[in-house]
């Protein structure tokens, strides 16, 4: 069987580098990948009588589930979880006081919703202060010289050319620790195997399926290498992957509705979508996107701001 032999791989290779390292620290957050890492790193530390730190970064924008799941695996599983949240702004452009990610959409726009240099800058912004400076600032604190994490080949074209040149292990110099990624080579149907296989608890939302935007989802090849595109755990509001991955916003609006809606209205996706479908400039398009017009296009079917 496959996901046998991967998961002898994956739990050898975390054994041996549980009795090379003392400090090791799994990053999860709670997604299906994480979710296989943590229980794969667990099962080693058991047997062989070892701790280890659970880090989740917490953005404030996950899935209602994901919170269910870290609550309850945490008493479950005994976890020793310690959380971050989004670091102070201060880059010298722009300080945003009690960061998150409307304040950074609201001085740099949408992440990744285009090509422009503002959405570049949108995107390497948000995820350096929800994410790695707070990874940053609590490894520094807790002096973690291992750290396990999910990331897998063949989530993106980058992640795939990462790990084919740094391979499963490897030191991260940002960081300044060695990060191991044991399913790196896994693809979405061996960690769907897995979790089954151990019935592992997992957050409601990849169940939450919308036409070819499913649990298992569907495979494309990019740039020679094969991608796969199925339902995402990340936060519920982040534009980045909607452009090639449009039913992340279909699978919001029928199952998610009031974060849909918070999502178009109040923070004002509709309107960006409606400027870059219609061509338009910002200044006219402000003059005739009513919220009326907005309101009457999110009832229609297929709806326009389900895909960029």
């Amino acid at each position: 069987m496959k996901i046998l032999k991967l998961e002898r791989k994956a739990l050898n290779l975390i054994r041996n580098l549980f009795l090379e390292y003392n400090k090791i620290v799994v990053i999860c957050s709670w997604g299906k990948d994480s979710l296989t890492v943590l229980h794969l790193v667990k099962r080693v530390a058991d047997k062989l009588d070892k701790k280890f730190d659970v880090l989740w970064n917490n953005t404030l924008l996950h899935y209602p589930d994901i919170y269910k799941v870290k609550d309850e695996l945490e008493d479950k599983w005994d976890l020793n979880i310690i959380e971050t949240r989004p670091a102070n702004i201060d880059n010298g452009e722009v300080e945003i006081k009690n960061p998150n990610y409307w304040n950074i959409v609201d001085h740099y726009g949408f992440p990744g919703l285009d090509g422009s240099d503002r959405s570049k800058r949108a995107n390497s912004v948000c995820c350096y202060y929800l994410k790695k400076k707070p990874t940053k600032s609590v490894i520094k604190k807790n002096n973690w010289d291992l750290m396990f994490d999910g990331l897998t080949a063949f989530e993106s074209d980058r992640r795939y050319m990462n790990i084919r040149e740094y391979s499963l292990k490897h030191k991260h110099k940002g960081y300044g620790l060695v990060k191991c990624h044991p399913i790196g080579w896994w693809r979405v149907k061996d960690v769907w195997d897995y979790i089954e296989k151990y019935d592992i608890r997992y957050p409601q939302v990849y169940d939450n399926e919308v036409q070819n935007y499913t649990k298992y989802g569907y495979t494309e090849s990019i740039c020679g290498h094969l991608v796969d595109r199925s339902i995402r755990s990340g936060c519920w509001a982040c534009t980045l992957p909607i452009s090639h991955t449009p039913g992340k916003l279909r699978q919001l609006r029928i199952y998610y509705p009031k974060m849909h809606e918070y999502l178009m209205k109040k923070a004002g996706l509709a309107k960006e979508i409606a400027k870059r479908k219609l061509s338009s400039k910002g200044d006219s398009i402000n003059e005739r996107f009513t919220d009326d017009i907005r309101d009457y296009w999110l009832e229609r079917r297929p709806c326009f701001f389900d895909q960029v």
